[in-house]
This record gives C-alpha cells, sequence and structure tokens, in this order.
C-alpha cells in the first residue's frame, strides 16, 4: 500500500468527505465500510483512482477474511464485483476472488481468475502459483505423459486401422472415456462414418471439443459430456455401436471400473458379438512378480519413538514407475499369468463383477528381503497388436503395487502362494500358510504416505530429534516450574518422544496427529484449527516444512509466519536453503505438454492450456531420467519466520551443452550441520519450467548461463527462469 495514501489531497465536497470516512471506518476495524467509501472516492475523482488501489485491496482482503468467517459469502462475491467494477485490471483482487473460489472448490472458475490476474499483473507472482495450483487440479499430470507415449499412441492407432476396415457401411463407433479425442479422430482417420464419443469429466468434454475442432472434426465425431453408464439408445446414440473403444485403464488394469462400463455396454449400447459387436481392446492379461525395493519398503512400513508404522491404503495397491524409484528395484522372482479377462465375452466380464478368487504360485529366482508384489498388465489390442506396461518398456503407465508383511525374506528356489481376488477391481497377497510366523508388523499403527515418507528421512528426523533433547536440556537447567509451551508441526510429532511424561505437546488437528496407538499419544494436545496457533508464544517449535511431492506444505509455511516464539525460544529448522539443478529431460517435457509429433500428426494441444510452470513430484533421484547442465547450487535461503528469500536472483554456470527443459529444485534445512550441499534422498522434487527450452553452451558467453529469479508466496516459493532465447 502506497505510505502517503492518507496524505491525498481532494477538492472540498464529497470526495474528501468519503476519503476521510473511509479511513475513519479502517482505523475501527469496519473494513467492507472502509472499502464502500474508497469506491466512492475513486469514481468520484478518477484521477486519483490509481492512489487508492493499495488501500482497497487492504480493505478488500480483510473484509473478505471476516465475511467469510462469517458463512457471508454472497457478500464476498459482490465486494470483489464492486472492486473490479472500478479496477477491472486489478490483478491482486482477482487473484484474491480465485483464491476464494479454490478454497469452496470452484477451481475451474478460480483458474480463470488466476489467469486474468497473471495477464492483468505479470509481475504478481502468486497468482502464477496460484493458477499453477489450480491446473494441476483440474488436470491430472498423467494425461500429458499418455498422450506424449508415441508407442501407446501408435499401437492404438494400428489396431483401430484394422478393426475399422471391418466394420459395415453404416457401423457405429462408441469412444468410451474418450478425454481429448485422440481414439475418436484415429476412427474418423481410418474411415469410419459415424463416431460418438463420451466422456464423463465436463472440464475434458470441453477440451476434447476444442481439439476435435482444431483438427477440423468437430462435425464428424459426436461428443457426448456424459459417462458411458448414462447413455441410452435413442436419446444418446442413433444406434447400437458395433466397435467400441476405451484405454480407460489405470496402473491395476481394471481401477478405473472398465469392467462394469463394459458390462452396461454389452447390455445397452453395443450390438452383440453375434452380429459384429467388438470392444477394442479384446482382451488383457495380468502378470505379476515378488521384488526387493528399499523405496518400496519405506513407502509401507516404518519405525518412529520405537512405535512400529505401516501405511494405511484406501485401496488394495498403489502404483509406482519401478523403473523411476529412487535407488531401484530387483526382482526375486518369475512372472506369473494371475488374471485374465477377455473384453468381447460378456460371461467373462460378468464373472469379474461377481467374484472370481485363484490361487498362483510364483518361484523365486533369488534370495532377498520380500518387499512387494508389483503387477502390470498386457493390452490385447486386436490385429496382432499388443500393448504391454512391463516395467523396462517404454511406457507412460505406473505398475501396481501390493504390499506384503514386513521383514519377510525369501531364498532362492523358494514358492511362494498368492491369492487374487476380482470384484470388479483386482486385489493379490501373499497367501498366509498355517505355520508361518505372524507378520513383524502385526502390530503397527496405520500411518499415512506423507508420515511414512517423513520417519524415512534420517537425516530431517536426526536434526529435530537433537533439538528436542535441547528443549529439554534448557528448560530443566533453567529450573522453571511451569512446563514450556511445546508445538510440533511434523508429520509424526518429534517433540512427545523425548519430554517428561508430564509435559504436553500441542499439534495441528487431527489430520498431523500421532497415529492412532502410537505410545506417546498421550502427551499431545491437538487444537481444533490451524490459526488457534498463532496464540500466546512459544518455546519451541519443529516442523518439517517440505511435503513428499517436493513442495513445501502450505498450513506449516503460513503457521510458521504467524507463531511467535518466546525469548530464547528455538524455532528448527529456521530457514530453507532452496538448492537447485539446470537439466535436460524428456520426462520434463512429457509431464508438461503435449507435442503433436507424440500423438501422430493430431493437433491436441488445447490441454496445453492447463500446462504448469512448477511442476511437483519429479524424480530427480533416479539419476538416470536427466542430464545436469549446470552444478548443484544453492540459490537462496527461506526464512521460515518472516519469508524472506535472499538472494532473490541466481545465475548458474552451465557445466554442459544442451537444452533446459527444467530447474529441478529442492529444499534442504539449515539445521547447523555444516554448509555441504545434500543430494536428494527422499522424497520427490519440483522442477521450474521455461515456457520454451533455451539451448546452452559451457564457458559460453552469451549462452552459459542460467539465470532466473526467486519469489516467495503466501505459502511457499515460485522460480521464474529467465526466457532469453538463443
Amino acid at each position: 500500500m502506497n505510505p502517503n495514501a492518507r496524505e491525498l489531497t481532494f477538492p472540498t465536497g464529497q470526495p474528501r468527505k468519503y476519503y476521510r470516512v473511509a479511513w475513519k471506518c479502517f482505523d475501527q476495524q469496519h473494513f467492507g465500510l472502509a472499502l464502500g467509501n474508497f469506491l466512492l472516492t475513486a469514481k468520484l475523482c478518477p484521477h486519483e483512482a490509481a492512489e487508492l488501489i493499495g488501500p482497497v485491496n487492504l480493505c478488500l482482503e480483510r473484509a473478505t477474511l471476516w465475511l467469510e468467517q462469517e458463512g457471508r459469502h454472497q457478500e464476498v462475491l459482490r465486494i470483489h464485483e464492486s472492486v473490479l467494477q472500478t479496477f477491472p485490471e486489478n490483478g491482486k483482487a482477482l487473484n484474491g476472488l480465485g483464491e476464494y473460489l479454490f478454497r469452496h472448490g470452484h477451481v475451474l472458475e478460480a483458474a480463470g481468475h488466476f489467469l486474468r490476474a497473471a495477464l492483468a499483473e505479470p509481475g504478481l507472482v502468486v497468482a502464477r502459483d496460484n493458477l499453477d495450483r489450480a491446473n494441476a487440479q483440474l488436470v491430472d499430470r498423467w494425461h500429458f505423459t499418455m498422450l506424449n507415449d508415441s508407442v501407446r499412441n501408435t499401437s492404438y492407432r494400428r489396431a483401430v486401422r484394422a478393426a475399422v476396415s471391418r466394420l459395415r457401411d453404416g457401423d457405429l463407433v462408441l469412444d468410451v472415456g474418450a478425454g481429448t479425442g485422440l481414439l475418436s479422430m484415429m476412427a474418423v482417420e481410418a474411415g469410419a462414418s459415424s463416431v460418438y464419443a463420451c466422456e464423463s469429466s465436463e472440464l475434458m468434454s470441453q477440451v476434447g471439443a476444442t481439439v476435435l475442432k482444431d483438427n477440423n472434426m468437430a462435425d464428424q465425431v459426436h461428443l457426448i459430456a456424459k459417462p458411458s453408464l448414462q447413455l441410452t439408445v435413442g436419446a444418446d446414440l442413433p444406434k447400437k455401436a458395433a466397435l467400441l473403444l476405451t484405454e480407460t485403464f489405470d496402473a491395476g488394469l481394471l481401477g478405473e471400473h472398465v469392467l462394469s462400463a463394459l458390462q452396461h455396454a454389452w447390455e445397452h449400447l453395443l450390438l452383440p458379438p453375434s452380429d459384429g459387436g467388438r470392444v477394442l481392446p479384446a482382451a488383457a492379461t495380468v502378470r505379476a512378480c515378488a521384488v526387493e525395493s528399499d523405496y518400496l519398503r519405506v513407502r509401507l512400513t516404518g519405525v518412529s519413538g520405537g512405535q512400529r508404522l505401516r501405511r494405511r491404503l484406501e485401496e488394495p495397491y498403489w502404483s509406482e514407475r519401478l523403473d523411476h524409484m529412487p535407488g531401484g528395484y530387483r526382482r526375486l522372482s518369475e512372472d506369473v499369468t494371475v488374471y485374465r479377462v477377455n473384453f468381447n465375452d460378456p460371461a467373462d466380464i460378468a464373472l469379474g463383477l461377481a467374484g472370481l478368487q485363484s490361487r498362483h504360485v510364483i518361484a523365486c529366482t533369488a534370495a532377498g528381503r520380500l518387499d512387494a508384489l508389483v503387477t502390470w498388465f498386457q493390452l490385447e489390442l486386436g490385429g496382432g497388436v499388443v500393448l504391454s506396461t512391463a516395467p523396462g518398456l517404454p511406457t507412460c503407465w505406473e505398475q501396481a503395487v501390493y504390499p506384503v508383511p514386513a521383514d519377510r525374506g525369501v531364498v532362492e528356489g523358494e514358492r511362494l502362494e498368492l491369492e487374487l481376488s476380482c470384484v470388479g477391481h483386482l486385489e493379490l497377497r501373499l497367501r498366509q500358510i498355517d505355520g508361518d510366523p505372524p507378520p513383524a508388523d502385526a502390530d503397527a499403527a496405520p500411518a499415512s504416505a506423507d508420515q511414512l515418507a517423513f520417519v524415512a528421512d534420517a537425516r530431517q528426523v536426526a536434526a529435530l530429534e537433537g533439538a528436542a533433547r535441547e528443549t529439554v536440556r534448557r528448560w530443566s537447567a533453567a529450573g522453571a516450574a511451569a512446563c514450556p509451551r511445546l508445538l510440533d508441526l511434523c508429520p509424526v510429532p518429534v517433540l512427545a518422544q523425548h519430554v517428561p511424561a508430564d509435559w504436553h505437546v500441542t499439534v495441528p488437528p487431527a489430520a498431523a496427529a500421532a497415529p492412532p496407538g502410537s505410545r506417546w499419544a498421550a502427551l499431545l494436545e491437538p487444537v481444533e484449527s490451524w490459526s488457534a496457533l498463532a496464540a500466546g508464544e512459544w518455546d519451541a517449535v519443529l516442523s518439517a516444512p517440505v511435503l513428499p511431492s517436493g513442495r513445501l506444505d502450505p498450513a506449516v509455511i503460513r503457521t510458521l509466519r504467524s507463531v511467535t516464539l518466546a525469548e530464547g525460544g528455538l524455532l528448527v529448522p529456521a530457514a530453507l536453503d532452496l538448492v537447485a539443478v539446470a537439466v535436460s529431460s524428456e520426462l520434463i517435457r512429457d509431464m508438461t505438454s503435449v507435442r503433436p509429433e507424440n500423438t501422430l500428426g493430431f493437433d491436441c494441444s488445447a490441454i496445453n492450456t492447463f500446462k504448469v510452470c512448477q511442476l511437483q513430484e519429479f524424480p530427480y533421484g533416479c539419476r538416470g531420467l536427466t542430464s545436469d547442465l549446470t552444478a548443484v547450487t544453492r540459490i537462496s535461503r527461506l526464512d521460515l519466520a518472516t519469508g524472506a528469500l535472499t538472494p532473490g536472483r541466481f545465475s548458474l554456470p552451465v557445466t554442459a551443452d544442451g537444452a533446459v527443459h527444467g530447474l529441478v529444485f529442492w529444499f534442504q534445512p539449515v539445521d547447523g550441520s555444516g554448509d555441504a550441499l545434500q543430494p536428494p534422498q527422499h522424497g520427490l522434487q519440483m522442477v521450474a519450467v521455461p515456457s520454451v527450452a533455451r539451448h546452452v553452451r559451457a564457458r559460453d558467453a552469451r549462452d552459459g548461463h542460467v539465470t532466473g529469479s526467486v519469489h516467495a508466496s503466501d505459502d511457499g516459493v515460485y522460480i521464474a527462469i529467465d526466457e532469453c532465447l538463443t
């Protein structure tokens, strides 16, 4: 806000009156009234309006906060509308409205306001950061890697051509889960005369409509914004389809409810097999093997304060790209087929929905520690085309990871019994045989993936445990009668594991509390809301502000800036070093934008509207995915108490020739252990992505540096790479 705003002078009359009333209301914290009077002043004296934007935005922010707390949501929208009528290019007001909408689940509308804010004020970094967050939530990043998978696309194109060549004149093609409409366009290209496509996501339906228009196929593909289960012949389709195309498969094959969709299609939307009805792909086979992997093990189990933890899974499996895991993996067994389904046999589909169970035996080919069972699948697309998602192949798909009991060793030649069940989706487990010892983690407390990632970071945990012991030492040495006020913001509280039994540790709401059953949970005092933590002074505050995705935790960052330390109090960590390296990486390209050479000449670039400039969950720890173009360098330091970032600019000397596809960065706690830079050992990293890859050359006077700026946002850090092109 302009510090001289109160010194503005106005002619006698109403402008001066409204202006004085505005400041009086502001001083009395009547921010809504103050806002109204500032806006009246701006309308009556448009030549002074620019000087009033600061007070207007401050009143708008505080009035929004109060109205939102009171649940007066329509009034929040009205005051933003009033401000934007007077200041239509007010980037902060546009961004503030976007943040309000985002908080209340209106993500698409919020993204529009973030985009308008970024265009109105290109230097408003928080708007660009918010736009990234909204885009990442609107469109999953797997859409980009999937569309850039040229092997997948080429395989489907060959199969679609073969299938369409066998259609009769006038036969209808139905694309289920159309997304951008790529399979539909393949069918048109192959000569299909009647193509219908359905997509359940409203947003992806809009993207698909734009893609069809961009490829001059909007009149040849009838796009329906509905899930296939709601389609009916007569209302949506003119007749039953002869060919159904789909690629609604997750890493575990059936997790996107493809069996239910196909059963409904065979009953209501497809010609019977005897009359030529077909599904592409025709069939699928799931294969499994046993693996050893430190990375998978710490994602499933851990130990904190003597309490064993085990991941709480909402689904029977999670997914990983095995080839991208830091530290890799080792196969312990042969592969075995555990499931097969014929999508062109309605009875086979019905069996998978009604309930199917089977047992399988795999022979161990090596001794080791069994950390997980993993599965992948093969799609039989027809015409002799087979598409596999096996590890080691160039594919966009991840593999499904099924948990096993902890600390289970195997020896070469050992035979493991597996149990598979299918009731619409697959579950695979290691069969416990009578006489087997109970699992080592049978008494483990359930924990989230974030909590397990935290306890796996031994270096970070050791620094926090040292701070906890120092807190006890200081307080005990002081001989104070009262207990200290302690705040622990870590995913698994550390302070409670080291303080005396009569002390108490405050923790944020239940999401960040100790795992149920922890032996030290009785010492914890959760608060009802994060905002309550700003009250009073704290003698020690511990936190783990970096999420496993590589991004800073917004709730923790905001809390650290709002709390007050008592004199001599500890804040650990007090700062984070921002460490970065410029890289060349095809994976970064595939994760950020769709390119026509990968989509076989079809223009699917409409989805690039939802690209991001700050990419999360990048596996820099898997070194085969990137080529470093600079040294790993500390580029800035973030003060967690104030939010200050210094310095705000960086310049990295280029050490190798190549195209800069991104700046990989991560956060290293400043914990007094020295200034040595640490490579990321746990979690994933962030990437700042330039709009266009810049080619650099080592030791070149003109192109020998990667430069940019670092900005602090309300809940983290935003990095912008200078867009100097050669």
